[in-house]
């Protein structure tokens, strides 16, 4: 977002003319998300400046230095960070220095999620390998007829069109009334964070005949490829 933020900050100053943008969005379904230019603006220059500056401050720490870099959740990135030599916030002082370690981790991690691919590929899966059971869907439905409720509640009049079930969040298909307008939808996304009790306002974005309403899941699952494949 920042990146396309960036571009339409630019852009204007270029073009002598205000450009919106769009996030295409590929898996699981193509859509597209647009943005106004303003919007994108204000979000560049409240956070970018900020976000470099972090960056600029990791990249020069030193080890005994206050301040030290956030401890990374993705820890197969440490191998090919270019800091890995300095950084001692998420490995004891011998490991992030021994580089021969690192690579043969690396190497063996490597080796180890080919093998598994192949006999993804090559064996059928079997119900006995699964190490955790899988957790209950969300009742989308309930969703939707809440989601209708709220509008209704608000004077916004919508019926319900059906629902999908993802891995982060629940979207719900509702069509506006003849004279509803899709922007009375959009500016209760924040209303509808609090009626619902969600922990972010939803994604509402109009498609072809009906309006989505992204509505974010407190239990997120994880989105396995094989699943996929």
């Amino acid at each position: 977002m920042l990146q396309v933020g960036s571009y339409a900050d630019l852009l204007p100053q270029q073009k002598q003319q205000p450009i919106d943008a769009a996030v295409y969005c590929v898996l699981p379904q193509f859509q597209a998300y647009r943005y106004d230019w303003e919007e994108l603006r204000e979000m560049v220059r409240n956070f970018l400046p900020q976000r470099l500056q972090e960056m600029r401050e990791w990249v020069r720490w030193e080890f005994d230095s206050p301040n030290s870099p956030t401890k990374t959740a993705n820890r197969h990135l440490c191998e090919i960070c270019p800091q890995q030599q300095s950084c001692q916030n998420d490995f004891g002082v011998e490991e992030a220095r021994d580089s021969e370690v690192l690579r043969k981790t690396f190497s063996e991690n490597i080796s180890n999620s080919t093998s598994t691919v192949s006999s993804t590929f090559s064996e059928k899966p079997s119900s006995e390998t699964t190490s955790t059971p899988p957790q209950p869907e969300p009742d989308a439905d309930e969703w939707g007829t809440r989601l209708v409720e709220v509008f209704r509640a608000f004077g916004v009049d919508v019926s319900y069109r059906g629902s999908a079930v993802g891995p982060s969040f629940v979207r719900v298909k509702l069509k506006p009334q003849l004279g509803v307008k899709v922007s009375s939808l959009l500016r209760l996304s924040d209303d509808l964070q609090v009626q619902l009790g969600i922990e972010s306002p939803p994604m509402i974005s109009p498609q072809a005949g009906f309006v989505s309403v992204d509505l974010p899941r407190s239990d997120r699952q994880f989105a396995l490829f094989e699943q996929y494949i």
